[in-house]
């Protein structure tokens, strides 16, 4: 009897652990995108291979998040080659499939598309976890590749785990910016901000209730205008060197700063300005962000309380 030519990947005892982290990225079956189709078309250029793969190897299925020179998206995880990369630290090189016992007989070497060479850089993570694999394929065995196409196949490899990261921070990001916003707009204050070029961005719920507009790049000397900004007895137009935000945003601490808001078809509201100008890690002014409290009927029940008194 023949022995079997088709052998499957092995799973380890941190699968696991390592099926979590690539979980954790919520990259799978997402669009494709042009960072990862760059990646492949260099990784094909670099080896001088026809076919490259971003592969990421799930429990059952490899899928791919960016493929060149194949049609299909997605394997069954017994036929993956990358399952096979993904247990060791280096590239794994396989110069001709029907000669290695792993794959002589893997119905992607006998069936569509043939593939006769392989070899693939495993995408290890920040936690130590392989994703899957950059790999680069051919229809013909090959020579390995050159030093220089392994570093270059590496470097490539570095990047696509860094792109995928940072994607995968970008959708929690997202995320966390779609319930702050919604967080926000359910508070009964009002809160604005500007970025660090003293751009207006946030206007929660509230702020556009309020103003009776949405926010717009202006100049500050424009501000107390658009937004119906006044002096707190409502006399006149809040001078612009006054303007809670961008004082905030000029790096003071601002602190129960009154004004009033004179919109047109609402009645003046008086409010409470607290601010403070935002950094970053590394201390650099990314913006500012000026809370609003009204405090109409609190002035107006103190100021009958003034008079029955008198």
């Amino acid at each position: 009897m023949a022995a079997n030519r088709f052998r499957t990947a092995k799973l380890t005892d941190d699968e696991p652990l390592r099926l979590r982290e690539l979980n954790k990225l919520r990259v799978l079956d997402s669009p494709p995108e042009r960072h990862f189709d760059d990646l492949v078309e260099l990784a094909a250029q670099i080896c001088e291979k026809p076919i490259a793969l971003v592969s990421l190897v799930d429990r059952d299925r490899q899928w791919f998040k960016a493929a060149k020179g194949v049609s299909f998206q997605q394997t069954g995880r017994d036929e993956s080659f990358c399952a096979h990369a993904i247990q060791g630290s280096g590239i794994l090189e396989v110069l001709d499939t029907k000669a290695d016992e792993r794959f002589a007989e893997n119905p992607l070497v006998i069936g569509e598309p043939h593939i006769r060479y392989y070899a693939g850089a495993p995408l290890v993570g920040r936690a130590g976890f392989a994703y899957g694999t950059l790999c680069v394929l051919d229809t013909s065995p090959n020579r390995p590749l050159t030093e220089a196409q392994r570093a270059g196949l590496e470097r490539l490899a570095l990047l696509t785990v860094d792109r995928l990261e940072d994607w995968s921070y970008q959708q929690q990001a997202d995320v966390s910016s779609r319930i702050l916003s919604t967080l926000l707009d359910s508070m009964p204050d009002a809160v604005v901000s500007c970025d660090s070029d003293g751009n207006l961005r946030e206007f929660n719920l509230a702020a556009r209730q309020w103003h009776g507009v949405d926010p717009r790049l202006l100049a500050p000397e424009h501000w107390a205008k658009h937004f119906d900004l006044y002096e707190p007895d409502g006399s006149a137009l809040l001078a612009t060197e006054k303007i809670p935000l961008l004082r905030a945003w000029r790096g003071e601490l601002v602190r129960n700063a009154e004004l009033m808001i004179r919109a047109k078809g609402q009645p003046p509201r008086v409010v409470l300005c607290n601010g403070q100008r935002l950094v970053d890690a590394f201390d650099r002014p990314i913006g500012a962000v000026v809370t609003m409290s009204d405090i109409t009927e609190l002035r107006d029940a103190y100021s009958d309380l003034q008079q029955t008194r008198a």
